[in-house]
């Protein structure tokens, strides 16, 4: 998988307004004290778990299953309430049904609910700069470009 920034950023749980015992770190601190390996360990820990929270907590919508459906067009991620069935029953089911339309389907539809607060204010206030506050205006709004592909062959 090859992500843009955009996709990135929006996995980042400073920018998605977290602070860093929330996303994990054992200490009620701020971002700005953490020692960068800290930063860094606790921001791919947390990137980590939730890119496997949002491909493998969610069965497959129905425009996931069409073969001609772009998965990298906006216009064909279904709402959230369409996805929201719990999931299969065994991980070897859960790893069959994941395909790269799905996953690309899944972290986009990620990043557009992630930002949805910010996309809502800027429409609400046309021409002026949005608070700097990512606790209320989670994610960043930039290009989002996800590439995913399988490699190998599909038993």
């Amino acid at each position: 998988m090859i992500v843009s920034d955009g996709v990135h950023d929006n996995f980042d749980p400073q920018t998605m307004g977290k602070t860093p015992k929330e996303a994990g770190y054992h200490d009620d601190v701020k971002w700005e004290t953490l020692s960068h390996q800290d930063l860094i360990v606790l921001k791919q820990t947390f990137r980590n778990t939730l890119l496997s929270e949002v491909i493998f907590s969610q069965t497959p919508s129905a425009s996931s299953s069409s073969s001609s459906s772009s998965s990298s067009s906006t216009s064909t991620l279904p709402s959230t309430s369409s996805t929201s069935s719990s999931s299969p029953t065994s991980s070897h089911a859960i790893l069959y049904d994941i395909n790269p339309d799905i996953v690309t389907e899944r972290i986009l539809r990620h990043c557009l609910e992630t930002t949805r607060t910010s996309r809502e204010w800027m429409e609400a206030h046309p021409g002026k700069r949005q608070p700097p506050d990512y606790r209320a205006y989670p994610g960043k709004m930039d290009h989002t470009t996800c590439v995913t592909y399988r490699v190998g062959h599909n038993h």
